[in-house]
């Protein structure tokens, strides 16, 4: 009946000192007395853990995703705008935990970090978008670096991306939903960049997905 009503919330079951799950109730009232009510799960978690940067991880991945994924977007647009949001973020050499939960959060939250947090941050986002994606690495005998994989047909066709912010190339190729050969090729320019074990992962096909036109435009992409 009002556009604004009485707020009453009920937390008296929380204890945020114990670790555990519990109920919260909202209740709003209108001026005649009409009342609606919605029952919530706070769960309050060890920190420092695993499900604790989970959680965290997934909150920061919402608010990102609401500010570059619109309703009208294919699955090839939201993975277009998670690279091109993921790639812009400046690169800072780390040590590697190898946890790409809390890698991936550290890099969103603190807007930096490396080729493993790029790795992160992405496979993140599209987990949280439901976009089937693998992490990919290289032979480690011969360097040391991180990109994703993604399908975006139930994993029947696997293209490569890879977010990193690649600040000391002179010129910073596409590397988004890109083939096996177009990644050769690249890696080939910059020292073996990407050499890595093809049995131990899903080929391509040997074209990279065309580029729309419309996402040419917008992230200024002309190869």
């Amino acid at each position: 009946y009002d556009e604004e009503c009485e707020l009453e919330i009920d937390n008296s079951s929380v204890d945020v000192s114990k670790i555990g799950n519990y109920e919260v109730t909202y209740t709003a009232t209108d001026s005649v007395g009409n009342a609606a009510r919605k029952t919530v799960t706070f769960h309050v978690l060890e920190p420092d853990t695993d499900e604790y940067y989970l959680v965290k991880a997934n909150e920061l991945c919402d608010k990102i995703i609401a500010q570059i994924i619109s309703e009208d977007m294919d699955d090839l647009h939201k993975v277009w705008a998670v690279y091109s949001y993921v790639r812009e973020i400046p690169y800072v050499l780390t040590d590697y935990t190898r946890n790409y939960i809390r890698e991936g959060y550290n890099l969103l939250s603190n807007y930096m970090g490396d080729c493993y947090g790029s790795y992160s941050a992405v496979r993140l986002l599209l987990d949280r978008l439901g976009i089937m994606n693998i992490p990919i690495q290289t032979d480690e005998s011969v360097t040391r670096h991180f990109w994703n994989m993604v399908s975006l047909d139930g994993g029947a066709t696997w293209y490569h991306v890879d977010a990193t912010n690649w600040t000391e190339w002179s010129y910073r190729p596409n590397m988004c939903m890109i083939s096996d050969t177009r990644l050769d090729s690249i890696s080939a320019q910059h020292g073996g960049t990407h050499y890595h074990y093809y049995d131990d992962y899903p080929s391509t096909p040997y074209e990279s997905m065309p580029v729309p036109e419309d996402i040419a435009i917008a992230y200024d992409i002309w190869e």
